[in-house]
């Protein structure tokens, strides 16, 4: 099988040797829109800070809330929590157990 690409510079390009791509499976998923709470900050320690926050995991869940943490590369110190948010005021009582 053979492919065409072309670009908006008018050039084409021909790719011989492309597989054929099987029939995809039609199942359907909906995705419900959410609402996220995004916060970047630095810590001293992230082995440290993340042993800490994890052993909170439960409380969160608890609130309807679930969480992915990204550190940085070049500094691990650095790091985005984001929150995944199922319920507005339920986030709002979970900020004041937690303050």
């Amino acid at each position: 099988m053979d492919a065409i690409f072309s670009c908006k510079n008018n050039k084409t390009e021909k790719v011989q040797g492309m597989i054929a791509i099987e029939e995809a499976d039609t199942t359907i998923s909906v995705v419900m829109p959410y609402k996220i709470s995004t916060i970047k900050h630095s810590v001293a320690d992230y082995n440290k800070w993340r042993i800490e926050y994890d052993a909170y995991d439960s409380v969160r869940l608890a609130y309807g809330t679930t969480h992915f943490v990204i550190s940085g590369m070049d500094n691990t110190n650095s790091i985005i929590v984001i929150d995944k948010i199922e319920d507005v005021q339920k986030q709002k009582n979970l900020d004041a157990v937690q303050s």
